[in-house]
């Protein structure tokens, strides 16, 4: 799980599926502590790994799954949300189009992904179409897709590696 912050993603997935193992990273130490922090309460300690990294930088190995809900908030709309207020930016803010870290996840996984395999990355609604070209510029044998969340919203990039 690159960018992991509280860590909810992997000790989601671990509480129901436990024979996995996870690797999560964050750039951020403070988002870290609090991952380990819940990590801990849920007695995942020895499935959950962390490691300091900004995306996947210094990753070694290979993956079933290669996941993120990175920052994909474009800097200019990020400025107008009630939400930068009180989160921090690191978190949110994906640079002038919101996706500096989708494309960086995608370039960094190419090589670190299993085949077969799966990458997941959530996306902001607006954002499909340039996901899918990138995606599939990195990925071109792969199925690329972008799929609906619960209220019908395109917001989940999906590459089956195979």
């Amino acid at each position: 799980d690159a960018g992991t912050g509280t860590g909810c993603i992997p000790i989601s997935i671990s509480k129901n599926s436990p024979g996995c193992k996870w690797l999560a990273t964050d750039v951020s130490p403070a988002a870290l502590e609090v991952a380990a922090q819940n990590i801990s309460r849920h007695q995942l300690e020895n499935r959950i790994s962390l490691l300091e990294a900004d995306v996947l930088d210094g990753v070694q190995g290979y993956f079933d799954l290669v996941c993120s809900n990175p920052p994909y908030i474009p800097t200019g709309v990020y400025q107008t949300l009630a939400v930068s207020w009180h989160e921090p930016r690191l978190a949110l803010d994906g640079g002038p189009d919101g996706l500096n870290l989708v494309r960086k996840l995608l370039e960094q996984a190419a090589s670190l992904i299993n085949s077969p395999g799966l990458i997941l990355c959530e996306i902001e609604e607006t954002q499909g179409d340039q996901v899918l070209a990138i995606a599939k510029a990195f990925y071109p044998q792969a199925s690329v897709q972008v799929l609906q969340d619960i209220a019908g919203k395109p917001r989940l990039l999906q590459i089956e590696v195979n």
